[in-house]
């Protein structure tokens, strides 16, 4: 399941730590479990209206990075960001803008340990004057709304041709194929066509066919995305 737990708040920082000379044990909230994709925690900053952003990367080296926003909410899942982190390896966040509901530029530093920055075979993190080794900061600039769009999604056709109508109201239900293992549960990301992220469901399949609930979607446009699927899929409910 592309799920990442997220550390329990620490609820009493400020009396608990106090000067510096802590001298009571700290209080800690429920942990939360957030959809990232696949991808684990790199870094989490929030502004002062307590609007979160989220640095997700994969847990291979050569994986793929993610950025998400998200309001701080255990019940409100985070929301992809338009961002374009080619060939970056962005490990923190210098700042979180004070509003990030439209358009907005964030500074990442990104993590060099594994380059070798002097053609010399030396990895970045083992270089041994410490003032040698290097890190990047990139300016990242956030498309309005800060949500992907749709033309950012790779589109699958049924029959390479026509959309995926939606056409049981009766039941609610679409039956949709799947390339992933049988009986294992993926999680199925459903998005407007603006791109909003508008629920997550998690789900099981047997002989590549699986079953999702969408009773409570209005009718409309959609896109559902999954590691169980080889491309977006857009799909009509009718």
């Amino acid at each position: 399941m592309s799920t990442c737990v997220h550390r329990p708040t620490e609820l009493n920082f400020e009396s608990w730590f106090g000067n510096g000379s802590p001298s009571a044990n700290p209080t800690f909230g429920a942990p939360i479990e957030l959809s990232l994709n696949n991808h684990g925690i790199r870094s989490l900053a929030k502004n002062a209206n307590n609007n979160y952003l989220i640095v997700a990367g994969s847990y291979a080296a050569t994986g793929t990075f993610e950025l998400y926003s998200w309001n701080g909410q255990a019940a409100s899942a985070p929301v992809l960001l338009s961002a374009d982190l080619t060939n970056l390896k962005p490990e923190g966040i210098v700042d979180v803008p004070a509003d990030i509901s439209g358009a907005f530029e964030v500074d990442l530093i990104s993590d060099l340990g594994a380059n070798i920055m002097y053609a010399d075979g030396v990895e970045n993190k083992d270089v041994a004057q410490a003032n040698h080794r290097k890190f990047l900061t990139s300016t990242i600039g956030i498309a309005v709304g800060g949500l992907r769009s749709a033309s950012d999604l790779e589109i699958a056709e049924n029959n390479n041709s026509k959309d995926i109508n939606y056409l049981n109201t009766t039941s609610n239900k679409l039956t949709i194929g799947y390339a992933g293992s049988d009986n294992v549960v993926y999680e199925y990301f459903i998005y407007s066509i603006t791109g909003s992220l508008i629920k997550v469901i998690s789900a099981a399949g047997n002989m590549n066919i699986v079953e999702l609930d969408l009773s409570d979607l209005a009718p409309g446009l959609y896109l559902i995305q999954s590691p169980a699927l080889q491309k977006a899929v857009k799909i009509i409910k009718q």
